[in-house]
């Protein structure tokens, strides 16, 4: 009896000592091959194992086994594509610019830029075929989100010599997409249901003639707006300023209350209020940080150039630095619905992986 009493402690003792050691090598980010080249712009999950990368020269990649192995699709287009997302494992939709046999654009211009459409790719079968639809603008189209598989929004950016954009929005699933301006370059955004949205960028720093009286443009320093009727009209939103002409890149939200923006120079921003107020977060890097994703209330990552990954367990207020694999810039990063398989992606085909 004394022998298996004291097999059972040793037992017992060896799992208290092994489990953390367990669990911190599953949270270790570490390096996939993508057999991939070419830069990776965004990343998103379909359902836990299905996991979709766009990037440039039309690359699409996917995975079906949350991101162990990866396979190239064909995408159909030779456009530098920076966004994507999908509503379940078969509804997606990706954008970008730069297509070769785009048509000039109908609708908003910058002059000195290629005069070519924006590019919009649907898929209804998880990436097997993708239908190319024109965006009638020469901006950069920088990111998208669906609300539902009829509501979207694309944020487009007229590039730093010209740091203008529109809301651009879609209520037919992608087929047409309607523009109107906002006065400020859109990088990013993110809607936490079909009538209320966040989008974020620069500053407003276009001039025109004559000079709109929107508060739009009135309140210049605004980076971040939103949306309360499925993207009819915006407002700005006053939050701590992060310097001259920095942007924000990213934005997330965990719940309609606790969310998340980060940018420029390391700058973060988080709300615990749905937006109505935003707290500027003591910098952790000077490093641009390109992708933020919030997994729940608590946890989330951040990513950015050089290869930073930071990480806060409290809702966005503290972070800390992530041991990274890579030094290359991530630019895209997305956690799966449980929480539990991270992927970023960025320069030269990088693609680092958290999970087991």
């Amino acid at each position: 009896m004394k022998y298996i009493t004291g097999l059972l402690i040793v037992i017992c003792l060896f799992i208290v000592v092994m489990l953390p050691l367990v669990s911190a090598g599953s949270t270790k980010w570490k390096s996939v091959k993508s057999k991939n080249t070419e830069d990776l712009r965004a990343v998103y999950f379909g359902d836990v194992k299905n996991v979709f990368i766009v990037g440039d020269k039309g690359t699409i990649l996917k995975s079906t086994d949350s991101g162990k192995k990866w396979k190239k699709l064909t995408s159909g287009s030779t456009a530098t594509l920076r966004g994507v997302h999908f509503t379940d494992k078969s509804n997606g939709w990706a954008c970008g610019d730069g297509d070769a046999d785009a048509p000039r654009p109908r609708g908003h211009v910058v002059g000195g830029r290629p005069m070519k459409a924006g590019t919009c790719l649907i898929t209804k079968d998880g990436g097997k075929k993708w239908t190319r639809v024109w965006v009638q603008m020469n901006f950069d189209l920088r990111s998208i989100w669906m609300a539902s598989k009829k509501i979207g929004q694309i944020c487009n950016h007229g590039g730093a010599g010209h740091a203008d954009g529109d809301k651009v929005i879609t209520n037919d699933g992608g087929k047409t997409w309607a523009q109107k301006r906002v006065y400020r370059g859109l990088n990013d955004c993110y809607w936490t249901s079909t009538k209320v949205g966040w989008a974020v960028g620069s500053r407003v720093s276009v001039g025109f003639m004559p000079t709109p009286t929107s508060p739009l443009y009135t309140n210049k320093t605004c980076r971040i707006i939103y949306t309360k009727d499925g993207g009819n009209t915006w407002t700005p939103v006053k939050e701590p300023d992060i310097g001259g002409r920095n942007q924000l890149r990213s934005v997330w939200f965990a719940d309609k209350k606790v969310g998340c923006t980060v940018g420029d120079a390391g700058s973060i921003l988080y709300t615990t209020d749905g937006g109505n107020k935003w707290t500027k977060c003591k910098a952790v890097t000077d490093k641009n940080l390109y992708a933020v994703c919030l997994v729940d209330k608590k946890k989330g990552w951040a990513v950015g150039a050089d290869g930073v990954i930071l990480k806060t367990t409290d809702g966005g207020k503290k972070w800390k630095k992530d041991k990274s694999p890579t030094k290359e810039t991530l630019y895209g990063l997305h956690f799966n619905k449980k929480g539990k398989v991270g992927i970023a992606v960025g320069k030269k085909g990088t693609v680092v992986r958290l999970g087991s």
